[in-house]
């Protein structure tokens, strides 16, 4: 039985991280970026506010992002205080076993629920450097300052939602 468990952890692991096709695997699909093609409609959705003329482009943006990492807390949040119990009942239970499988699964979905909020931060980061090169090269004149806060606010969400995971992940037994 713990042999099995060894030689299905990983896999349980892995499947957690693969991009889904909607069929239950992972696309072998090339993605656009392979071809050589331009990045996709994210990119082009985060330079979309950063012409000097699209202040109000920009700001829309910024909130829009605001917005998203603030949901994605509520949501984090949600899920924490639904399988923190779970995780923290596995501290003492032995390496590999079911109870410590069962909450190495329960913090992979802590972990995926942080996604919304890391690429609002991401995209606020993207968002901050091509406002501040177009400011640069004279294409703009504002707008930097309400983007840093927004970055600040959504920094602190992925901080705590990374401290309240570390926390839950330190007290169970180490591989």
């Amino acid at each position: 039985m713990r042999a099995l468990l060894m030689l299905s952890l990983p896999v349980l692991l892995l499947s957690a991280c693969a991009e889904q096709d909607g069929r239950g695997y992972p696309s072998l699909m090339k993605r656009p970026i392979e071809d050589g093609a331009p990045a996709g409609q994210g990119a082009v959705a985060i330079e979309a506010g950063t012409s000097s003329d699209g202040l109000p482009q920009l700001r829309q943006k910024i909130a829009e992002l605001a917005a998203q990492a603030s949901n994605s807390n509520i949501m984090f949040d949600s899920l924490y205080k639904e399988v923190a119990g779970r995780i923290r009942i596995a501290r003492s239970a032995p390496l590999l076993s079911e109870q410590w499988v069962v909450a190495q699964m329960h913090l992979s979905r802590l972990e995926q629920a942080r996604y919304p909020s890391n690429y609002a931060l991401a995209a606020l980061d993207t968002l901050y450097a091509d406002r501040s090169q177009a400011i640069a090269a004279g294409e703009a004149e504002d707008g930097v300052a309400e983007i840093k806060n927004a970055i600040v606010r959504a920094q602190n969400i992925v901080s705590d939602q990374q401290l309240k995971i570390d926390a839950l992940r330190a007290g169970l037994q180490q591989p």
